[in-house]
């Protein structure tokens, strides 16, 4: 899950655009140059401190407003204090180096001989994008991009248009990534998997990623740029130093990670580069975390041999009625060559009856794994959370031989390596995940580490006993209270 490619630099602008009257004002670095040349509708530069983002974008505008008479920009930043500090602060001083335009300060705009008009913004507030929604423009701007939401960005992007002929509207970002809305730009710009349910009209085609680090910046002092990052937070200044979209403040499972370096060589680490077919007679375990009206969450675990486990597949339904939730893991089941399966963990408010036909939501969901022809047997998730949580974090470690995790998760699992790298701590109680995330994958997940054994654990270690044979009832059984019931024909 990695970008799509970089741009190369095509018939657009060239260097000389960058000189005025012989002058040379701006001198682009060979990423900036790529930003600048790229042909894509959407295009996001940078990922990391030091790489010249928000000069880029100034400049960006620049030459396309004095390229073109009266081209329409607007550059925005999330909030006025920000906006202040930077580009309304350079605007005099690219002025007086020799930049063609003047600037009405109190209108927060550049006008151009030309006619071209460079607009700057803030966007404090949901409320405050309504006012940018009554104007065309040409190219918009975002500065710092994981600070706006991703409605915001939607919205505003609406006004990228043009009647203007052979005028192609565009979007431009900066931004640094683990911002408080790095997860959507990252599926958006990084990792590009927008599914149609969630956009219907979203292309992979029209978003491009051009990453730049400060060792792409030769205009700066990056000895002293890169040792005043160390002396940031671990996590920020890796984020900041090299570009790590997998890390944010705040992160739960700050040690997540999509990769990992072993032995001069990169490999998946909490997810698999890529997926992996274990053998059928292995052991399987499901995990669920209802929902309806949200999204609900099963998951398929392999538990293998010397204590390990692999997520091999989830489901995640919405609006989906816990019979058709169970006719369809059965169905899966059956896809994978699975009559049976080890044992179902599952949230207990799956036991309140239904009032048309004081059928609990889990005797639903049995039926209809019974009727795809599987069989199982349930136990009542054990729900203490900050235990779970820890549970779950044993399980992100690496084995003994520091070369694999105990836990890993298939690629094609993308909600779940969408969804659990973006928990965040609880604002009152940072031991516990922030609920109004999507914890849906990581409820199911907590639920299955606290029907196992610790990783590593001497129970952990053990050859699993025979599905259905005593030894393995009397597992069931043994941890934790949950029932053995409902044990499907």
């Amino acid at each position: 899950m990695g970008p799509r490619g970089i741009s190369q630099p095509d018939a657009g602008l060239e260097p000389a655009c960058f000189r005025v009257r012989g002058k040379a004002l701006y001198t682009p670095t060979a990423k900036q140059l790529v930003f600048h040349n790229a042909g894509a509708r959407n295009v996001l530069y940078g990922g990391a401190a030091g790489g010249g983002k928000s000069h880029a974008l100034r400049w960006d505008a620049y030459i396309r407003c004095l390229a073109r008479a009266n081209y329409r920009c607007l550059l925005l930043r999330r909030t006025y204090p920000e906006l202040e500090s930077t580009h309304l602060e350079m605007v005099p001083v690219d002025l007086a180096e020799g930049l063609p335009g003047e600037f009405l300060k109190s209108d927060r705009k550049v006008v151009f001989p030309n006619g071209s008009l460079l607009r700057f913004g803030h966007c404090e507030d949901e409320a405050a994008v309504a006012k940018y929604l009554s104007t065309e423009y040409d190219a918009i701007y975002f500065d710092e991009l994981v600070t706006f939401t991703e409605k915001q960005f939607l919205m505003i992007r609406s006004r990228a248009r043009s009647t203007k002929p052979g005028v192609k509207p565009v979007i431009r970002a900066g931004t640094n990534p683990g911002g408080p809305e790095s997860h959507w730009v990252r599926r958006r710009f990084i990792w590009q998997d927008i599914t149609a349910k969630e956009d219907p009209r979203y292309d992979p085609q029209d978003y491009l990623y051009v990453p730049a680090t400060l060792d792409d910046n030769p205009h700066i002092d990056q000895a002293e740029y890169a040792a005043n990052l160390e002396s940031l937070p671990e996590e920020l200044a890796r984020a900041y130093r090299f570009g790590d979209w997998d890390i944010f403040p705040g992160q739960y499972f700050g040690e997540w990670r999509k990769t990992r370096e072993i032995d001069g060589k990169t490999v998946g680490w909490h997810l698999s580069m890529e997926h992996i077919e274990h053998d059928r007679a292995l052991p399987r375990a499901l995990a669920m975390d209802w929902g309806y009206i949200k999204a609900g969450w099963v998951g398929w675990f392999v538990h293998l041999p010397e204590g390990h486990a692999y997520l091999e597949d989830e489901y995640v339904p919405v609006r989906v009625t816990a019979f058709d939730q169970g006719l369809e893991v059965g169905r899966r089941c059956r896809e994978r060559g699975l009559k049976k399966v080890l044992c179902l963990v599952y949230d207990h408010q799956m036991e309140t009856p239904q009032g048309d036909t004081g059928e609990t939501l889990i005797e639903s969901f049995c039926r209809g794994v019974r009727q795809a022809g599987v069989s199982l047997a349930t136990r009542k998730a054990d729900k203490d959370r900050k235990n779970g949580w820890g549970r779950l974090r044993a399980w992100y470690k690496p084995d003994p031989t520091g070369k694999r995790p105990w836990l890993q998760v298939s690629p094609e699992c993308r909600y779940t390596a969408r969804t659990i790298p973006a928990l965040v701590s609880d604002n009152t109680d940072p031991e516990d995940v922030n609920t109004d995330g999507e914890d849906h994958a990581g409820d199911g997940k907590r639920y299955w580490a606290m029907s196992r054994p610790t990783p590593g654990s001497a129970a952990g270690m053990k050859p699993p006993a025979k599905p259905w044979s005593l030894g393995w009832l009397k597992q069931q059984s043994a941890v934790p209270p949950g029932l053995l019931s409902r044990r499907s024909a």
